[in-house]
């Protein structure tokens, strides 16, 4: 009998298709799965990830988890503009006394602590992002308006010295509670685009600490100028938009408009002298710009504006002819009455220069020969200069054509301009670097992660 005689080919083609089917069904059970996984999964993968990165970022943002999201759950970018900053500023009257503690560990969101600015205080704004961000790929930054950084660098940056290397030039600014560093602009930028920053905290401790205007450190020697808290950041904010001296005292007004009167000129010179020889107890500070324009006021009187030394030979000439001057008639003694009044007047590359400190050998006997020759040479110097009115009473007619001639009328004002020193050492003055003039005030910041 063969197999097909007693049915066994059938129970194994039986078996054999039961088989196929199952691995058939097998297959497709596979193939749904994967696609259910494809229609599904990835999906959902995509989803939690991105769910997860939202958290974790929510996390970093501490504090300011809550205003940074939306009715509608979109994340925000935060924004530091001028009008809220300054409103903040003159509620805390410059001294920011940080409240609570820091929970972000975001490094602007940490800046923002130093500054006093909390969740609810409505100084920050927030916006929708300019484009749609990858969180845990995409960092979300703070947006600061660029007056904005120059009033924290005008006020809570170290000074060294009175008047600071150019945050612009160096790329980065030192405070007592971190470091902000500019990225330089290339020169393929316009000068108006967006720039960009970042700030590298220092400790917690660091951060909480009470931060006071105008911190000087000057050879290890930490001091404060300080001035009466009233209406403080209103003169501050004066000093920077309209250039007046900020002082405790009654100020002096505007420095004349370069038409004024030669007088009124001389006259706002010397009174702003005075203003910048004050000590600690009567400090000042100034702009840049103020400065210079009070240097222009004694290039004009003194030089013709930098370049005219006709003024410097007429002195030389009419003062050797002086009772009391003339008795050297050699060489060194014009080169030194010459060197004398040169170093009184202003020429182009002339400039004022104020000092935090002055530093004298530390030999005794070095020092007391650096007094003795200086007194020596402060006794001739008021020697020559004592003799200038009566020089310039008498300007003989062939200087009419010369914008000297005239100044027999202010003849004691110009030899007190004379005597100011162009260095002024221990000065309890700051030079504001950053105002409306300088290309970052207009700019926007992106504070980044350091």
């Amino acid at each position: 009998m063969t197999a097909a005689d007693d049915g066994s080919g059938i129970e194994e083609k039986s078996s054999s298709t039961a088989y196929g089917q199952i691995v058939a069904n097998g297959q497709a059970t596979v193939t749904f799965a994967s696609a259910i996984n494809d229609l599904i999964g990835l999906p959902l993968s995509t989803y939690f990830s991105k769910q997860s990165a939202e958290s974790k970022y929510l996390a970093k943002l501490g504090e300011w988890a809550s205003e940074a999201v939306d009715s509608q759950g979109r994340l925000l970018q935060p924004m530091l503009r001028i009008e809220a900053f300054e409103k903040h500023l003159i509620e805390e009257e410059g001294c920011l006394k940080p409240q609570d503690t820091c929970d972000s560990n975001l490094a602007w969101a940490q800046l923002l602590y130093a500054l006093n600015i909390r969740p609810g205080m409505k100084v920050l704004t927030w916006r929708q992002p300019t484009k749609v961000l990858q969180l845990g790929v995409d960092e979300l930054r703070l947006i600061v308006d660029g007056a904005v950084l120059c009033h924290i660098v005008n006020l809570y940056r170290i000074y060294t010295d009175c008047t600071p290397p150019g945050i612009d030039e160096t790329n980065q600014c030192q405070f007592l509670f971190g470091t902000i560093k500019i990225d330089p602009i290339t020169s393929t930028q316009p000068r108006d685009a967006k720039r960009f920053a970042s700030f590298e905290p220092w400790s917690l401790l660091d951060l909480k600490l009470e931060k006071a205007p105008f911190q000087c450190d000057g050879y290890g020697l930490r001091q404060e100028l300080k001035f009466d808290k009233s209406a403080f950041m209103a003169k501050y904010l004066t000093t920077i938009y309209n250039q007046l001296p900020l002082v405790d005292a009654v100020g002096i007004g505007s420095v004349p408009p370069p038409n004024g009167s030669l007088k009124e000129r001389c006259d706002y010179f010397l009174q702003a002298v005075k203003l910048i020889a004050g000590n600690w107890s009567k400090p000042c500070v100034i702009t840049r710009a103020w400065l210079n324009d009070i240097e222009r006021i004694k290039r004009r009187v003194t030089t013709n504006g930098g370049d005219d030394n006709r003024f410097l030979e007429f002195l030389v000439l009419s003062l050797l002819k002086r009772p009391g001057l003339d008795a050297h008639n050699d060489g060194l003694w014009r080169e030194f009455v010459c060197q004398k009044l040169r170093s009184s007047l202003l020429f182009t590359n002339d400039h004022i220069s104020l000092q935090r400190q002055t530093i004298i050998g530390s030999d005794e006997a070095y020092r007391r020969r650096w007094r003795r020759r200086l007194y020596e040479d402060t006794v001739e110097e008021e020697k020559i200069l004592s003799e200038v009115p009566f020089v310039l009473a008498n300007i003989p007619e062939d200087y009419r054509d010369a914008w000297f001639y005239e100044f027999s009328a202010i003849k004691e004002e110009v030899k007190s301009m004379l005597e100011t020193a162009h260095t002024f050492d221990n000065a309890a003055v700051i030079v504001l670097e950053l105002g409306p003039s300088h290309s970052f005030w207009k700019s926007l910041f992106e504070i980044r992660e350091e």
